[in-house]
């Protein structure tokens, strides 16, 4: 079914650079029992792309990204990645670690936090 939002920093391993990567999540709510937000109870749901390299650098213009259409009504949200996002920043690099930031907001004013993080294989030769 994909991965819940556990606690930050979730690792999806090494990924090839320039491959379509699609990430599965479940949107939880902090209560206990942790339950489905559905997208439509959201107020907000945006993703931050960025390098931990290059002093934490925006990459492909993915910076607070409106994703809330993306979370359907048992709360799962399913983020396609393009080749575009999954670029090497920096060519000297054999290997280039990213973060994806997840934030989301509730009517109420409540919020919540979920970092992915990446580790993105340099497929051209590193000089």
């Amino acid at each position: 079914m994909g991965l819940p939002m556990r606690p930050p920093d979730e690792d999806l391993g090494l990924l090839r650079e320039r491959t379509t990567q699609v990430i599965t999540l479940v949107v939880l709510d902090h209560s206990t029992p942790q339950v489905p937000i559905p997208g439509t109870s959201l107020t907000t749901m945006v993703y931050t792309l960025y390098s931990e390299h290059d002093a934490q650098a925006i990459l492909n213009s993915r910076d607070h990204v409106d994703i809330k259409a993306l979370v359907n009504g048992s709360g799962v949200l399913t983020l396609e990645l393009t080749p575009a996002d999954m670029a090497i920043s920096n060519a000297k690099l054999q290997q280039e670690r990213h973060r994806i930031l997840f934030d989301w907001t509730y009517p109420t004013g409540r919020e919540g936090h979920y970092v992915v993080r990446l580790t993105v294989a340099n497929l051209e030769k590193v000089a």
